[in-house]
Formats: C-alpha cells, sequence, structure tokens
C-alpha cells in the first residue's frame, strides 16, 4: 500500500498573505505538514508526495523525509483556485496501484487498523449527521441549477435518503484502483467541461455558500456514489466521530477541522508536539519561513 500526500502551492503562492490552508501564519501550516508527515513514517516504512515545482523546492529546503516527490501539478496554472480538491483527484487518476491518500492535516498516533489494507474502498468516516446532510442537499441543489453537465447519478438521490452518505476524504484510498480511476475523472469533468464554466462563474458570484465548499460535495459525495456496489469500510463509526472528535489521540487519529486551524490554543499543540518529535526539523522549519517570507515565497 502507497502511502501519499499531495498539496498544489499555487493558491499559496498567488496569495501568501492569506492562503496558508486556514492557518493564520505558515510556521503552523508547515509545523502541520511534517507533524502529519513524521507520525505516518513513525509507522509505516515510505511516503510519497504529489506537487508542483514550488512545492518540490519548498519540500528539498526543509529536507521533509519523502521516498518520492511527483511533480505533476505545474500543468495546473489556469486552473481556478477555488478548485482545491480538482489536484488531489488528479493524483487518485494516477494511481496503479493500492494507495492510501491523507491529507496533510491528518496526524496517525497509531497504526491503522489492518482490515483497511484489504478493502476496496475506504474512508475516514460516513458523514450521517443531519446539519451534513443539509449541508450536501443545499450544494447538490446549487449544483443542478447551474451546471450544464452533471453525471445522471446527481439527480438520482437526496443525501440522508439512505445510510450511505458522503465520504469524508481526510484519508482516503483502497485495492479498486480502477474505481478510482474512473470516479477521479468524472469529478474532474465537473469542474472543467466548458459548458460548466458560466455555472462555475455564476456560483462565485451569486451563491451565499463559500466557493471551496463545493469541491467536498464534488469529492466526497461523489465517492459515495461510486462505492454503492463496492465493498466501503471507514476508519471511524458514527458513534466514535460524534462523541471522539476532539478525542484523535485516543483514536490513534485525527483530521483538524478547518475551525480548529485559526485557534491558537490547537496551534500551539501542533508546534510542541512537533518540537517533541522533532526539534530540528521545527527549527528548520522556523529559519525556512523567516527567509521565504523576505522574498515574498517567491524562492
Amino acid at each position: 500500500m502507497r502511502f501519499i500526500h499531495s498539496f498544489w502551492f499555487k493558491p499559496i503562492i498567488e496569495n501568501p498573505e492569506k492562503s496558508w490552508a486556514g492557518f493564520s501564519k505558515p510556521e503552523y501550516f508547515w509545523y502541520c505538514w511534517a507533524l502529519s508527515l513524521l507520525t505516518v513514517r513513525r509507522h509505516y516504512q515510505s511516503a510519497e508526495l504529489y506537487t508542483d515545482s514550488h512545492g518540490m523546492r519548498f519540500i528539498q529546503k526543509l529536507r521533509l523525509p519523502y521516498d518520492n516527490i511527483h511533480v505533476v501539478f505545474d500543468s495546473l496554472e489556469d486552473l481556478r483556485p477555488e478548485f482545491w480538491a480538482y489536484p488531489k483527484l488528479l493524483v487518485f487518476s494516477l494511481q496503479q496501484q493500492p494507495f492510501l491518500h491523507l491529507d496533510t492535516d491528518v496526524f496517525l498516533w497509531k497504526p491503522l487498523p489492518d482490515r483497511l489494507f484489504q478493502c476496496e474502498v475506504f474512508g475516514q468516516n460516513f458523514e450521517l449527521q443531519p446539519a451534513q446532510h443539509q449541508f450536501y442537499r443545499s450544494l447538490l441543489e446549487e449544483l443542478r441549477k447551474h451546471m450544464v453537465y452533471l453525471p445522471a447519478s446527481y439527480f438520482e438521490e437526496e443525501p440522508g435518503e439512505r445510510e450511505f452518505a458522503a465520504i469524508n476524504c481526510g484519508i482516503v484510498g483502497g485495492r479498486a484502483v480502477e474505481l478510482f480511476q474512473s470516479y477521479s475523472k468524472e469529478c474532474m469533468e465537473i469542474f472543467l467541461r466548458p459548458e460548466n464554466q458560466e455555472g462555475w462563474d455564476k456560483i462565485f458570484r451569486e451563491s451565499n455558500i463559500p466557493s471551496g465548499l463545493f469541491n467536498a460535495a464534488i469529492e466526497q459525495w461523489n465517492l459515495s456514489l461510486w462505492g454503492r456496489d463496492r465493498h466501503v469500510e471507514v476508519l471511524f463509526s458514527r458513534e466514535q466521530v460524534e462523541s471522539n472528535y476532539f478525542k484523535g489521540e485516543s483514536l490513534g487519529y485525527t483530521h483538524l477541522l478547518g475551525v480548529s486551524k485559526s485557534e491558537g490554543s490547537f496551534c500551539a499543540q501542533i508546534e510542541e508536539q512537533l518540537f517533541q518529535l522533532a526539534p530540528k526539523t521545527k527549527a528548520r522549519i522556523d529559519e525556512f519561513c523567516a527567509e521565504e517570507r523576505a522574498c515574498g515565497w517567491k524562492g
């Protein structure tokens, strides 16, 4: 099983004063990334990164321990920065063997359960709470309203009408590589089909829903549709998600909630955990951020 991170740096390079994946400053972004990678490497022998030339340069300067770095996002120069799920989907489409993709804000405090490695498809958890059903329903209504092209499955049923809801993709992967190739290509079409571009313009201009959230409907709801006839496993049950969302270390796994990235207490915990695990890595990040900030992250 290949362990994979991915990150597309165009939104950060274009707006380094604001866009650090929800963190208030780049140091916290890199502390989080390094901690994610090092917790993976503590339990597993290898990890790979898919990124662009900017990411390659940053990672090499920081000496983060990836076995392979694949530069595949340089061709996305014209991609809208709001389409943050597209590069991740591109990575799925490129896989030729079983894989496990983790977001760079995911920490593995313990090894993952062996059952995941035998699955056709696995994800972090099913999104089954009523508020999540309403969230996806609102996104799908907007997509149906504005997109010229959508897969027929988008019109078959509503979120919440069956127990098999959207799949959180903080951790995602499996052995059904051909499914991930087909699913990801269908998702990428929604983003890039020429006949959808006017609809995307209207969504970005008129919708009350933040534009970036539409990625969740396309990435996570679509995966549940593709996985309907497959054996799908999740890391957490509904009860674990509802009762332990902020107790990740006891479960062996943490995926940071977006709002937590702007909270000083969470960021301080990440900084301290990285310092305890790898003080030299933290010191390199501090020095690196000071240097890059001085030149506007252009290198």
